[in-house]
């Protein structure tokens, strides 16, 4: 062939789009060479098939895709591949002037276009970010030109929590910052605030992608900083009320929880979960705490562009092994409908999980009240609205003395599905009605409890605590089942939990003591001097911490409703609850639920797990036992 056909055929070439090479059978994937080049430079690269025994030294790209319809064209082997833009500003920031690097990054080293190979490459994505010698989480390109900005608050303020650790000996005994603090101006926050706001934080899975990397590194812009100073300045942040109760509110919620409930309990000992003191600290004491249902509820605060990666962006963690010896729970199957797959999920929850009606407590808080053809009991991974569990900490709640009510336990299921959509599920369950729903405040917001009761510029302002009181107690009917009202109004609104998560009960003086500076800190006058029974016993100790108080009422309150019962007790549920709503204890079931009687004798919807003061451990089973409530079918719809 001559030297002008070679030129024509390689020209032809480079106008034809890439055809992938079929992969062999088993653990096999392609990585990419990118070639070296200078800023401005096209992009060339290649591609080459790679059994997972024999990895090379290889980085993996975390990134968001972007508009899959805006395109950038580049060279792979010669021919046209199209990428995101988002793409290819990540490999021109990466691609090194000299070397050549070997990379993975989905959208190229997969054929997007074969849906049997992106099922199985799916299924092996997490031992691609596990074998990985570095994860580059790309954030791009610093379009406000204060990268650097955030990057150096979020080392200062890691910096200066270290040092106040080593002096204090924990997070909570560190002074508070004072106003003036360089740590806490608005301009800085609002650089930080803008670094959390970027698309990647909200990926569903990029959970998998950093939990499972040996280490880890953000490229924001010309910025590097290291992954594992951005999860700990966030759980620094969600901690510390004097950083998170400014107006910036950064949204760091959503890293704490999937550090605690994901990525400590991947089972991947050292890597970046080491490499900083708090975050060592933080990784030992969540380690071992999560089961799936938990997994894809923090899951479901993310975003997937194809609603079935609610539940494959997870198929890596550990906790997708349930009693399965060979593998994942499931494999990726995208040629299922999404509700075929919710309801696969919920039976292989309900027959895995060492408690099987955990699944209840998630499927109820929907963040739209609209899913009616849709059975009330099976987790909709894509709507769910993320409310802190009650039963994270096990052990604390047994609402229904789960070792001496055994044989009473059903959890009978039963469905019908036509051509991928659920018709008929049903869930028959044993349990008590013990209660209804009679007053509820408005769906309580975790900013609420930093407001204070008084005049501002803007008008008079009332704190959440004082006015779920006052709206609550208002039309309230019934005789007090409490000996101390006040207390158990306390009691509600931390779910019962204390020093650590634990009981509150265990040390009844320190939750007085923490509720009384809390309320003569952020409340009026007239409200303390209401509750002047809670004061008088808060006094009894100086070891009173009002923000021990405010951390753990917004977490158990946000997104749920304060409410009254019939027979006058206290509770917290989910913000779709109605009047006439019924609390019941489900043998089995760690906490209490709100049901709603459907159309048919003992059909009931699910509306949501609850916290009703009083019957946290067993005292509904007693009164059974004693005859004063009386066992019936309760079958979910």
């Amino acid at each position: 062939m001559s030297q002008t056909s070679c030129n024509l055929h390689e020209l032809s070439l480079a106008h034809l789009p890439y055809v992938y090479e079929p992969l062999p059978k088993g653990k096999w994937t392609r990585l990419l060479r990118l070639l070296p080049g200078r800023h401005g430079d096209p992009l060339l690269c290649s591609l080459f098939a790679v059994d997972f025994e024999k990895f090379p030294v290889y980085q993996a790209i975390s990134y968001v895709w972007g508009d899959p319809q805006k395109t950038v064209e580049i060279k792979c082997g010669g021919q046209a591949v199209h990428i995101t833009i988002n793409l290819n500003g990540a490999l021109r920031r990466i691609r090194h002037t000299s070397d050549t690097l070997v990379l993975w990054a989905d959208a190229i080293c997969i054929d997007q276009n074969n849906v049997s190979e992106r099922g199985h490459q799916v299924d092996l994505m997490g031992l691609i970010f596990q074998h990985a010698n570095r994860v580059l989480v790309w954030l791009g390109e610093d379009t406000y030109g204060d990268a650097e900005d955030a990057c150096n608050l979020i080392l200062e303020t890691n910096r200066h929590f270290e040092t106040g650790l080593a002096e204090y000996s924990s997070i909570d005994s560190i002074p508070l910052l004072p106003p003036d603090s360089l740590l806490l101006l608005p301009l800085r926050h609002q650089a930080v605030k803008r670094l959390f706001l970027n698309s990647w934080f909200t990926r569903v899975w990029v959970l998998q992608e950093v939990g499972l990397a040996a280490t880890a590194v953000v490229v924001y812009g010309n910025c590097l900083i290291n992954w594992s100073e951005v999860v700990q300045y966030a759980l620094i942040y969600d901690y510390r009320t004097d950083l998170n109760s400014s107006d910036l509110s950064l949204r760091t919620r959503t890293v704490a929880n999937a550090f605690k409930i994901i990525w400590c309990t991947y089972g991947n000992a050292g890597g970046w979960k080491e490499e900083l003191f708090f975050l060592h600290f933080s990784a030992v004491s969540n380690a071992l705490r999560s089961n799936f249902c938990d997994v894809l509820q923090i899951g479901a605060t993310f975003k997937a562009s194809d609603l079935r990666d609610y539940v494959y962006a997870f198929l890596g963690h550990p906790a997708a092994q349930v009693k399965c010896k060979t593998g994942a729970i499931m494999d990726a199957d995208y040629t299922i409908g999404i509700e075929e797959l919710y309801w696969k999920v919920a039976k292989i929850l309900l027959d895995n999980l060492d408690l099987p009606l955990r699944i209840l407590s998630v499927a109820g808080h929907l963040k739209r009240n609209d899913q009616i053809r849709f059975p009330s009991w099976i987790p909709q991974w894509d709507k769910l609205c993320i409310v802190t569990n009650f039963e994270y900490t096990k052990g604390d709640y047994d609402a229904t003395l789960s070792s001496e009510t055994t044989s009473h336990y059903i959890a009978q299921r039963s469905h019908r599905i036509v051509e991928g959509k659920i018709q008929e599920a049903h869930l028959r369950t044993r349990g008590l009605v013990v209660d209804s729903v009679e007053v509820f405040s408005k769906v309580m917001r975790h900013k609420g409890f930093f407001r204070k009761s008084g005049a501002t510029i803007q008008g008079s302002t009332t704190n959440l605590v004082e006015s779920v009181w006052l709206d609550t107690n208002a039309n309230r009917s019934g005789i007090s089942p409490y000996p101390n009202e006040w207390q158990a109004f306390s009691l509600t609104l931390v779910a019962g939990k204390g020093w650590d998560e634990g009981l509150a009960e265990k040390d009844l003086a320190a939750h007085n003591a923490d509720f009384r500076l809390y309320c003569l800190a952020r409340c009026s006058p007239g409200f303390n001097n209401l509750n002047n029974s809670v004061h008088e016993a808060g006094k009894a100790t100086t070891l009173g911490d009002a923000d021990r108080f405010l951390r753990l009422a917004r977490a158990f309150c946000n997104n749920r409703k304060f409410f009254t019962t019939a027979k006058g007790r206290y509770g917290l549920g989910p913000y779709t609850i109605q009047k006439g709503d019924i609390c019941c204890v489900l043998f089995g079931a760690e906490i209490p639920f709100i049901l709603r009687p459907a159309n048919t004798k003992s059909h009931y919807r699910l509306v949501g797990g609850c916290y009703i003061h009083g019957i946290m451990r067993g005292e509904a089973i007693r009164w059974w036992k004693d005859g004063l409530l009386i066992e019936q079918d309760i079958i979910l719809v």
